[in-house]
């Protein structure tokens, strides 16, 4: 098996955080349509924004799991 070798923290966030927006902004358009009720998009923004800033917690923790329970030969393939 191989394994992509990781990007950079700081490019893997910004994934991450185009990601969430793009999803975000998806989710708010398909609520909307279904009730029928446009919501300011601008009220979901500090729900989006945390999500971003929670990133390197969850990367940590995730990391952190990895680290401990994968033997070394599988993580640095």
């Amino acid at each position: 098996y191989h394994y992509f070798h990781p990007a950079s923290f700081v490019i893997d966030w910004l994934f991450f955080a185009l990601n969430v927006m793009c999803f975000a902004l998806l989710k708010w358009l398909i609520f909307a349509i279904y009730f029928s009720d446009f919501l300011n998009f601008v009220t979901i923004m500090p729900n989006i924004f945390s999500t971003i800033m929670f990133y390197p917690l969850i990367a940590y923790i995730n990391n952190w799991f990895m680290n401990k329970y994968l033997p070394p030969e599988r993580i640095h393939e």
